[in-house]
């Protein structure tokens, strides 16, 4: 996933603003609990969110659609 993740910023021009967690650069960040390179399946395990500079906690964003959208 990482040499994905910098490939696309690096082919349309945008590396300098994106594609890696930096100072000064634009960055939206999921927190997941386990080792989605030993278990891809990890990667649901999501503790928190971070979007604009702001964080979610994914659990309450989970309660708050409960039975209104999708298998949640």
């Amino acid at each position: 996933m990482k040499n994905g993740k910098r490939f696309v910023p690096t082919y349309l021009d945008f590396a300098d603003r994106i594609g890696s967690v930096a100072a000064g650069k634009d960055a939206d960040l999921v927190v997941a609990k386990g080792d989605r390179s030993k278990a891809i399946a990890d990667i649901e395990n999501v503790e928190i969110v971070f979007r604009d500079s702001v964080g979610y906690d994914s659990a309450k964003l989970l309660d708050s659609v409960k039975a209104r959208y999708g298998r949640y």
